[in-house]
């Protein structure tokens, strides 16, 4: 694996937020079935977007595009909650993303916080020197899946008064069902002691 989710994905936590939620999803949509070259033109385009953009060029081959665009999603949701989880900043967020005890106790800020999985994002902060290194990171964002049952293109759609892109309802009601998000069971080979904190989605078995 590449050295590269922690520190990336950890500067891009304390960057400054220039865009609107429905520049997000045009820019998210735009990165990911386009170009992140036609996103960076796009208003809102800021250094937060910028350090995706270097993340998915190193990945882009090791997921599917499905996924990388429900993750970026995800984690950009955080971009709008303050890090001391404030009442009326939790109306933001879906509920797999809602901050744990583990998460008030310890103020945890940046990449821990966007795991999707709430079990699987206690223990790794209350275990850091296990998890928190860049081989785990690796695994856990190259490893998730989202479980969209459609086309990719039947996600979103362009607004016709706006001309942004967005997504349709019905993504938006899976980005928010906790079932609709797993790990593969390559992941929970490597890291068994997440075995019951999350959905596995089962790797096909390869036969060479």
């Amino acid at each position: 694996m590449n050295s590269f989710t922690t520190p990336v994905l950890e500067k891009y936590a304390s960057s400054p937020l220039l865009s609107t939620p429905a520049e997000d999803e045009h820019i998210v949509i735009t990165g990911n079935t386009r170009s992140w070259d036609a996103a960076r033109k796009l208003p809102g385009f800021d250094h937060g977007w910028e350090q995706y953009a270097i993340v998915d060029d190193q990945i882009k081959n090791m997921m599917r595009p499905i996924d990388r665009l429900s993750i970026y999603n995800a984690r950009r949701w955080l971009k709008y909650v303050s890090a001391a989880f404030a009442e009326r900043d939790l109306s933001l967020l879906p509920v797999q993303l809602y901050p744990t005890a583990a998460q008030y106790e310890h103020q945890k800020d940046g990449i821990v916080n966007a795991v999707p999985f709430p079990h699987i994002r206690t223990r790794i902060i209350l275990n850091p020197d296990k998890f928190l290194h860049d081989d785990f990171w690796a695994l856990a964002t190259t490893e998730l899946r989202f479980l969209w049952k459609s086309n990719m293109e039947d996600g979103y759609t362009r607004n016709a008064r706006t001309g942004l892109f967005e997504f349709t309802p019905e993504f938006h009601k899976c980005l928010n069902d906790p079932n609709c998000w797993a790990l593969t069971s390559d992941f929970f080979d490597a890291f068994p002691e997440f075995h019951g904190e999350a959905k596995v989605f089962e790797t096909p078995f390869v036969v060479s």
